[in-house]
């Protein structure tokens, strides 16, 4: 028996089990019976499906548009890119913050598997996707856009195109609802 642990990301691990001949005849060696590389482009394309902003370059998601532009200008900021969080057309820095560490602690340790399955084009366009955002969040030490829209209001919202209606941005220490943020 043998166990492989093959990770696309932090987030996506998946374990394959079974037996594996032993054997010196590299020819001989075993065949997954599932296709890592698609994995791997699949998790990438659901980061692009949820871009928000200006799309990056060369998006793959052909029915989507640019969304959201006008986030921040209540602070007059510009605060549109990033990822919506969960599809739900809102951007939180917390999970997206995590989800861009997972990303890109896979190009560090794995560089090799995502040029070998032809992504780490994409997988690097997606990371300066998201961190030409998080520049934009961060005005000066200290003040820092959390969340861009409510995500209580925004859930199950699809629109065509993500043209959402303009909603507040949450700023670090303010109550919603009496959590803070």
């Amino acid at each position: 028996m043998f166990m492989v642990s093959l990770t696309t990301t932090p987030v996506l691990t998946v374990m394959l089990v079974g037996e594996v001949p032993v054997t010196d005849d590299p020819s001989a060696a075993v065949k997954p019976p599932f296709n890592y590389a698609e994995a791997m482009q699949k998790s990438l394309y659901f980061y692009e499906a949820q871009q928000s902003g200006r799309l990056s370059p060369n998006n793959r998601v052909t029915w989507r548009g640019d969304a959201c532009l006008t986030d921040g200008q209540d602070l007059g900021r510009d605060l549109s890119g990033g990822w919506f969080d969960a599809g739900d057309h809102w951007t939180a820095n917390l999970t997206m913050s995590w989800a861009a560490l997972c990303l890109a602690t896979s190009a560090d340790f794995y560089p090799k598997v995502w040029k070998r399955v032809g992504q780490m084009d994409e997988l690097l366009e997606e990371l300066v996707h998201v961190n030409d955002y998080f520049v934009r969040c961060v005005r000066e030490l200290g003040d820092a856009a959390e969340a861009v829209r409510d995500g209580d209001s925004m859930k199950g919202a699809f629109l065509n195109n993500c043209l959402l209606p303009r909603i507040p941005v949450y700023k670090k220490g303010v109550k919603i609802g009496g959590d803070p943020i």
